[in-house]
């Protein structure tokens, strides 16, 4: 198992935002859009944050939220 670690949440954030960058843009170049499931939460708000900035053709980009939590949509728990 390779273990890769990183001093601060900002770290990790910045690695993440570079290979989802990455991962996109090579989907839209090969496929013409691209796809992405994130979760909701609090927890990647400085991550979608960055991604927000980053120069992407996010007009080929779909984005789905996926949640663990089985609660209705209208739920005040629900991430929908």
């Amino acid at each position: 198992m390779n273990v890769i670690t990183h001093n601060t949440k900002s770290e990790l954030e910045d690695k993440l935002c570079q290979e989802i960058k990455q991962k996109l843009s090579a989907a839209i170049h090969q496929h013409g859009t691209a796809r992405i499931l994130v979760s909701g939460g609090s927890t990647p708000r400085d991550l979608f944050n960055k991604l927000s900035k980053v120069d992407i053709k996010w007009e080929n980009v779909t984005i789905g939220l996926v949640d663990d939590r089985f609660v209705d949509s209208i739920d005040e728990k629900s991430n929908e």
